[in-house]
């Protein structure tokens, strides 16, 4: 009896040693496999972090910056107040057929001193592209009326556009809008501590995000009814997609069938600042082509003459026009202008598109 059991354990024992084997390579062999794919999973994970080039944003980043653009330049302006822009002389000279002369020009004598050089100034550029209006496309541009001009002048910052208007031409009236509340208020206390009571009736200025709100209900701009709208490295500040919604906004404003007109200066693909950006390639500056992010989170576009012009003139939206597109072009013509350093024998290789634009 006890040889029996005996050796009904030892078979017991067999059959446990047996079965514990077995399973134990199946698990060895499945971690084992667990173990090699968890280490290419993360061989897989550190080579695609590497690739990627990281000087390109990530989605979530480039909404987050036209999510806080108006807090980004609201930022600026606190920053800077307003002392980071020049009043913008130099209208009469580029547009002198929307402009005032200034007194200053009705007479020999030189520049005055206070009027600082204009790093844009086309006098002294080489104009190395140019596109103008076609047979096809061109509509009868009309004189301005002489006096009681309307102006409309957007993402005025503090004003630097409106204040020349305002002194050169005494019967000008400039609706001016920036979505930064803090250039307002510096504008705002600019015109209360420089003009008269009378002058100060003349400028109008407003807070308005011109990608999503109405300027004509915002500043109670009359619609249909501008004579001249500014956009000086304005459109460049927003993002590819919005850029249409701003100029369907101007469209909305501007004097009809060939009265009205759109003045645009703006940023070239190929500028210095653009080639800055290139050749730093830091971390997620760039939130497309063409389309950068600065160090302060304030967005910038460059654009092309053809880019530009199709913006405009590529057709319109809105129920008002049956897809008629809003704007025909007057002159589009990209600028390069290289300023030398005398002092640490540097240069800086300016690129910058002009263009207007007559309203249909």
């Amino acid at each position: 009896m006890s040889r029996v059991t005996s050796d009904c354990v030892c078979v017991c024992v067999c059959v446990c040693v047996c079965v514990c084997v077995y399973w134990g390579s199946i698990w060895f062999w499945r971690e084992a496999e667990r173990t090699t794919s968890r280490e290419s999973n993360e061989s897989q994970m550190s080579q695609s972090f590497y690739a990627r080039d990281k000087f390109q944003a990530s989605k979530f980043w480039v909404e987050k910056y036209e999510q806080e653009a108006s807090k980004n330049w609201d930022r600026f302006y606190k920053t800077h107040k307003g002392n980071f822009f020049n009043d913008r002389e130099w209208f009469y000279r580029e547009f002198p057929e929307c402009f005032r002369k200034p007194e200053w020009r009705e007479t020999e004598e030189p520049m005055p001193e206070h009027i600082e050089v204009d790093e844009f100034d086309t006098t002294t550029a080489e104009p190395s592209e140019v596109m103008k209006s076609t047979t096809k496309d061109e509509v009868e541009v009309k004189p301005l009326p002489e006096e009681n001009r309307v102006y409309l002048e957007l993402g005025c910052g503090v004003g630097n556009s409106a204040f020349p208007i305002i002194k050169n031409d005494p019967t000008a009236v400039v609706y001016c809008c920036d979505y930064s509340a803090n250039a307002i208020e510096v504008l705002r206390k600019r015109k209360e501590e420089t003009l008269s009571k009378e002058d100060q009736l003349r400028i109008r200025e407003f807070v308005c995000d011109i990608t999503k709100e109405d300027v004509c209900e915002k500043g109670a701009v009359p619609k249909n009814a501008v004579d001249v709208c500014t956009c000086v490295f304005v459109l460049s500040a927003l993002s590819p997609e919005t850029v249409k919604n701003a100029i369907e906004n101007i469209a909305n404003a501007l004097k009809r069938n060939g009265q009205g007109r759109c003045l645009v200066r703006d940023y070239a693909v190929g500028d210095l600042a653009e080639v800055r950006f290139e050749n730093a390639r830091r971390d997620g500056q760039k939130l497309g082509d063409h389309f950068y992010v600065r160090s302060d989170r304030t967005r910038s576009i460059f654009f092309s003459n053809e880019g530009l012009v199709e913006d405009f003139c590529g057709g319109g939206g809105g129920d008002d026009n049956d897809n008629k597109k809003h704007f025909s072009l007057i002159e589009c013509t990209k600028f390069a202008r290289i300023i030398k350093n005398r002092k640490d024998e540097t240069e800086m290789r300016r690129r910058w598109v002009q263009s207007s634009f007559v309203r249909n």
